[in-house]
């Protein structure tokens, strides 16, 4: 049995003589609050190289891990990397390109819901991350394999075949260029202001992104609606708005390009025309609950009310 668990922690890239707590991360006590240019959810391998990246570019980063140790879906994989036109085909005299590398990927995704602008990223960029780690992070890849879906041998692998021999240097990298990692640390949600930070982050997460409401807290939204008297209305029981607007068959799991294309397609300059030509005033001052604002409050509510045009001569009564 010794010799089985020493032998899978060679293929594990570590020491069997070295303890767990050798290889986690180190246990920091996290404040209630605390403040970096960067925050990274994942401290796996594109976690920890986004971490590294912004460090260098002279940011202070944070890394919020949710296991008790970092490495990710990186960390328990074989390490290996597809790379097209890599060092290692063309010692042996293998033909590659980015494009071939790109309609494999296609190819073996039948082409369903795939980003093309993302696949075509991946492709020509592959090559340039694999040198990133092999000259800058010390990643040893010692050979290559010709896995399923690819046409050509273009998959490196790293000593020992685990993804270990990837995020530990990556781990190390980071840590000593000042990147704090946070492990057992989940992230529940977003927190926004209205400022535009964090401008993707509807489109890259799947938990709640939460923002200012016109600037205001519910606290401060319902003192307001008080002072100018739209509380008792804006209280009652009513259908809110996707009850009525919420379409039969919404569409769920749609691509971002989609959404986009579709948003395109409005002329919006001419929907906010109609809508401004179609507004009608409506007074609700004699509504039993409504209670006219006072103070300077009152100036900025008689704002709203249409302005009657003056009469013309012809309309004016004699003697005026």
């Amino acid at each position: 049995v010794l010799n089985a668990v020493t032998d899978a922690c060679k293929q594990a890239g570590l020491e069997a003589s070295m303890s767990a707590a050798d290889h986690a991360a180190p246990v920091y006590e996290a404040p209630a609050t605390t403040d970096a240019d960067v925050i990274i959810l994942g401290a796996g391998g594109a976690g920890l190289s986004a971490a590294l990246t912004a460090a260098k570019a002279g940011k202070t980063v944070i890394v919020l891990e949710k296991l008790p140790s970092i490495g990710g879906n990186t960390q328990i994989s074989g390490g290996g990397m597809a790379a097209p036109c890599n060092w290692m085909q063309k010692e042996e005299g293998i033909e590659d390109s980015p494009e071939l590398f790109e309609s494999d990927i296609i190819a073996g995704g039948d082409d369903t819901d795939q980003d093309h602008d993302l696949v075509n990223v991946l492709a020509n960029s592959a090559l340039e991350s694999a040198e990133w780690l092999r000259d800058e992070h010390n990643v040893n890849f010692v050979r290559m394999s010709f896995f399923g879906g690819h046409s050509v041998k273009r998959s490196l692998v790293p000593e020992g075949e685990s993804g270990a021999q990837i995020t530990w240097p990556l781990k190390g990298d980071a840590e000593a260029a000042g990147v704090t990692i946070y492990t057992s640390m989940r992230a529940s949600g977003f927190v926004v202001d209205d400022s535009g930070t964090i401008t993707a982050v509807n489109e890259a997460v799947s938990m709640p992104v939460l923002r200012s409401l016109i600037g205001s807290d519910k606290q401060e939204i319902i003192r307001r609606s008080q002072q100018i008297g739209t509380y008792e209305i804006s209280s009652q029981t009513a259908p809110d708005c996707c009850t009525l607007f919420m379409p039969r068959r919404p569409e769920t799991h749609a691509r971002m390009r989609d959404i986009h294309e579709a948003w395109e397609s409005f002329d919006h300059e001419a929907m906010v025309a109609e809508l401004v030509e179609h507004m009608e005033y409506r007074d609700y001052s004699q509504c039993p609950s409504y209670h006219a604002p006072k103070g300077r409050l009152r100036a900025h509510h008689s704002e709203l009310a249409p302005i009657e045009p003056e009469p013309s001569d012809r309309e004016r009564p004699e003697g005026e």
